[in-house]
């Protein structure tokens, strides 16, 4: 494998997995104290999240990639995998389905459905403060002063200010 790839994956030099608390805000929730571990997804996971997503309808596609990128980026939850090994294979046998029917991944996302939105949201945020913190330690900088604000409101601009 050529050197240069090998320099530009983050992976490579750099530890990609943050442990959060994203329901630490809930005070007297029995989720306040839940530790999550975040994995920063890779481009050709979110070109997985992309692909199937890609005929969802407009209204759909924001929730549908949350889920997904939320199914490819939790690597445990108060240090034991999301869903375990056997978990998964019971499940297979309870619903009477072949191998290959169902794949693990599929089932984390059905999972991630049955969970409520408020519950998700917190999830997602969490990811996002991962992806921030990562930010923060590859360029010293967080997204929102990376990547330039185009969404300024037009009343928000002065006469001579346009957006690059």
């Amino acid at each position: 494998m050529p050197a240069i790839f090998d320099e530009l994956r983050f992976h490579a030099y750099m530890p990609t997995s943050t442990t959060l608390t994203p329901f630490s805000a809930w005070g007297g929730s029995k989720l306040q104290n839940y530790e999550v571990s975040y994995d920063i997804i890779t481009l050709g996971q979110t070109l997985d999240v992309a692909k199937r997503i890609a005929n969802d309808s407009i209204h759909a596609l924001p929730l549908a990639n949350r889920l997904h990128i939320l199914a490819h980026s939790i690597a445990k939850v108060n240090g034991k995998e999301l869903v375990s090994d056997e978990e998964f294979k019971q499940y297979k046998i309870d619903h009477n389905l072949e191998e290959g029917k169902i794949h693990k991944y599929d089932y984390i996302v059905m999972q991630l459905k049955l969970c409520s939105e408020p519950v998700t949201n917190a999830l997602y945020k969490g990811y996002e403060d991962a992806l921030n913190q990562y930010l923060i330690k590859l360029v010293g900088k967080p997204f929102e002063d990376i990547v330039p604000n185009v969404l300024v409101e037009e009343d928000e601009k002065t006469p001579n200010e346009t957006v690059n």
